[in-house]
């Protein structure tokens, strides 16, 4: 792929504005465009060690999901799956991205949610499937996935009493 050095300049000034510290590999997707697979072979080409790899990975696989028009819920919830840091990265790659029309305000909340939102811990276990009599392996998992998936749709909201109750449910409609 091709270098896009306008994406690089949008960028550092996008880092600059927001008071994000300057990191390697979101400018190094930047030069790439997002592209994902051009990330990756310029990981493997520049020797990166295999974090790097996997984080500018990571960028190249979530930047699509960011927009300026990403609702509350849906920030949140990738706030919650990429943690705080990767999160912040990609929202200022996918700003950079975005044309000279990009709506500042509407970045500039998605960028600093992360300094407004602390994500919350899911308060279920393996332990609480198990306990309900579910056997051990993979059916505890494919459980706690879509109890995790149901939480973060009703944004966050339900209390440990409330999702331990929703996992009993579950588990009794599966039984």
């Amino acid at each position: 792929g091709h270098v896009k050095p306008a994406y690089l300049t949008s960028l550092v000034k996008i880092e600059r504005k927001m008071n994000v510290c300057a990191d390697a590999l979101p400018r190094l997707a930047a030069l790439t465009g997002g592209e994902a697979e051009v990330m990756k072979a310029w990981g493997e080409y520049l020797k990166l060690s295999n974090k790097e790899k996997t984080s500018l990975a990571d960028l190249g696989c979530h930047v699509g999901a960011f927009s300026s028009t990403l609702e509350d819920l849906a920030q949140k919830a990738l706030l919650y799956r990429l943690g705080e840091k990767t999160y912040r990265q990609c929202a200022v790659l996918a700003w950079s991205l975005e044309s000279e029309k990009a709506d500042i305000s509407a970045w500039e909340k998605i960028v600093t949610l992360g300094q407004r939102w602390q994500a919350p811990v899911f308060p279920a276990t393996g332990a609480d499937v198990l306990a309900l009599g579910v056997g051990a392996g993979p059916k505890v998992g494919e459980i706690l996935s879509q109890l995790e998936r149901e939480w973060i749709d009703v944004g966050f909201s339900w209390t440990t009493s409330e999702l331990m109750a929703r996992l009993k449910t579950m588990v009794q409609g599966q039984q």
